[in-house]
């Protein structure tokens, strides 16, 4: 787990990120928006990217796009499922 804490608007709120690896990188990627990149180079190569989006009526971080890249491989998934950014399902 990655701590964060991030400031919106006049407000900060401490969150966890999930981690596979002690390689993150941190992006602003818009209002609103925060993207983790990873990658891990020992034995098979993996990269994964993934966007969170922050919903203000759940006021929660959730995952809107991710990205992997494993042993020359591509996967783009975009959840069907709601899941908040420490990885629980949420029931609409």
């Amino acid at each position: 787990m990655c701590n964060c804490l991030v400031f919106l608007k006049n407000r900060k709120k401490e969150i966890n990120i999930p981690t596979i690896s002690k390689s993150i990188q941190i992006n602003n990627c818009d209002k609103g928006c925060i993207e983790t990149y990873e990658w891990v180079t020992v034995g098979d190569e993996f990269e994964e990217t993934i966007s969170y989006s922050y919903d203000e009526n759940l006021k929660d971080w959730f995952i809107k796009l991710k990205k992997t890249y494993e042993n020359g491989e591509e996967k783009i998934i975009t959840p069907k499922e709601i899941w908040n950014i420490s990885m629980t399902t949420l029931k609409k």
